[in-house]
């Protein structure tokens, strides 16, 4: 019996079709959620927009976790883990924007010559940021998956390089894509609001562009000295809540270089995921251990981002003609661009703090606290169940009569297939069936495991193969097998020698 044979061809894709349902049905709840960041409704949208809004943070939790589950879940050929791993992310993101963001999408691509002048490329713009978001993470966990986990135990160093360079790469190519496209040099009007703002807190001013889209943002790129303006901020803010902004992000641009390479590093903590398939096989201390350190650097990360960015606030405030000028310009992006008043995990502080430093009473009730370590437990939380799902799924397509039982499980936990084989020869001689353990045993010595001829001999003296275990024995020997298992073969070997 063959391998294939042995295991159903569907038990491989068991563990990942659960994880996607068990993501579309997270995606599909997350608009739903009884939260909203204001008590009244937006005056440019309805309260289910409102609660949408706060959906947008949901796809990092579910993409992450879909990429950190599917090297665990191996059990597909290694020629469809790949393309499984890229697109199941892709097709989550695609979700969450039409379901979360369909009135921000739609209003980009009628984006019409006579708003700018000229027709806004939106399908760039929103694959550029797809690219940049979503693709660096996906190369990385795809590299983990497709692996085999001696490669990714041998040839680390190569493999976390590859990453590495996927990672911020690709980061830069859809940079290049959107500069290509999307970003223009600021108009005379924002030129001016970042040359005061420059002038205040004593700054060369930065370089300035408007990334033309309907959005409601601003940015700063440390590593390029520059700052970017949404159209729509552009737009949106007069001249004293734009220079109040650029104050904050010029802020930024001021970091110290520690501070950049911190945040360049919460981009590296992933990197474990790398190696997820050798340290699962290695047992649950190495597997815990990376996800510790990833937990370490992510919440070092999230502190030193949230630290910069209540200076810069407090930059932009202390500098500014009227202090409340940075609030009102966050509360019109609030509205306007329908951006949760809290979000789980960003390092901006609650809206409803920011516009009380500035010196603005809110006219909605403030929404509850963060849990800090929400953004850690929620991945996590999903990840659990999902495995969970998959092993209880796993459990129920068992058959235990023709000695498989838990070949199914092993498969969800991405054992390789010559582990597997080697489990079902161990339970196929427990329950007696000898013949098929030997077929099994040899079929997994065939595939690169050459451990499992050490039970060959237990597996033939058992059997009344004794003539077959000398043969066998000077094998395992020209192996260089470890003593207690070169041992065991000899006591198989004494044992068939008496009985002749």
């Amino acid at each position: 019996m063959t391998f294939s044979e042995l295991v159903p061809w569907w038990v491989g894709w068991l563990g990942p079709a659960v994880f996607f349902l068990l993501g579309l049905l997270w995606i599909a709840l997350i608009p739903a959620l009884p939260l909203r960041s204001v008590q009244r409704r937006l005056a440019n949208a309805d309260g289910w927009a409102e609660r949408a809004a706060i959906g947008w943070e949901g796809r990092i939790t579910i993409g992450t976790s879909a990429l950190i589950w599917l090297p665990l879940a191996i059990g597909l050929p290694l020629i469809l883990v790949g393309p499984f791993a890229v697109v199941s992310p892709l097709v989550i993101a695609a979700v969450i924007g039409l379901l979360v963001l369909f009135r921000v999408v739609y209003l980009n691509w009628r984006f019409t010559r006579e708003d700018l002048g000229q027709p806004l490329p939106g399908f760039r713009e929103h694959m550029s940021g797809v690219a940049r978001r979503w693709w660096p993470f996906l190369v990385v966990f795809a590299v983990g998956a497709i692996a085999p986990s001696e490669l990714t135990s041998l040839w680390m160093i190569p493999w976390t390089a590859l990453a590495v360079a996927a990672l911020l790469g690709t980061r830069y190519l859809a940079e290049a894509w959107v500069w290509s496209g999307v970003a223009v040099p600021a108009n005379d009007r924002l030129n001016a609001a970042v040359t005061a703002g420059a002038a205040r807190v004593g700054a060369e001013p930065p370089k300035a562009f408007i990334l033309r889209t309907h959005a409601v943002n601003a940015v700063a790129l440390p590593q390029r000295n520059i700052v970017i303006f949404t159209q729509r901020m552009v737009d949106l803010l007069d001249d004293e809540e734009l220079e109040a902004v650029a104050v904050h992000e010029i802020a930024h641009l001021n970091e110290r270089r520690g501070v950049t390479r911190m945040r360049t590093l919460g981009l590296l903590a992933y990197l474990p995921i790398v190696a997820m398939k050798p340290l699962v096989r290695s047992g649950w201390v190495p597997l815990l251990l990376a996800f510790a350190v990833m937990f370490v650097i992510l919440r070092i990360v999230k502190r030193t981002a949230a630290a910069e960015e209540a200076r810069a606030d407090e930059s932009a405030i202390e500098s500014s003609h009227h202090s409340y000028a940075l609030g009102t310009g966050l509360l019109k992006a609030h509205r306007e661009g329908l951006i949760p008043a809290i979000v789980k995990g960003d390092p901006h502080g609650p809206l409803h703090e920011r516009l009380q430093l500035a010196g603005l009473e809110p006219d909605f009730e403030p929404v509850a606290a963060r849990n800090r370590l929400m953004p850690f437990i929620l991945p996590l939380g999903i990840f659990f169940v999902s495995l969970i799902v998959a092993l209880v799924g796993a459990l129920i397509v068992v058959n235990p009569w023709d000695g498989t039982t838990g070949t199914h499980v092993a498969l969800a936990l991405g054992w390789e297939e010559a582990d597997v084989l080697w489990y079902v020869a161990e339970v196929a001689g427990r329950d007696g069936d000898f013949d098929r353990a030997a077929v099994f045993l040899q079929e997994a010595a065939d595939l690169g495991e050459k451990g499992a001829l050490a039970s060959l001999p237990w597996v033939l003296g058992s059997s009344g193969r004794c003539d077959e275990v000398p043969t066998v024995y000077e094998e395992l020997v020209e192996l260089d097998l470890p003593e207690q298992d070169l041992e065991s073969a000899l006591l198989w070997l004494h044992h068939c020698s008496l009985q002749e």
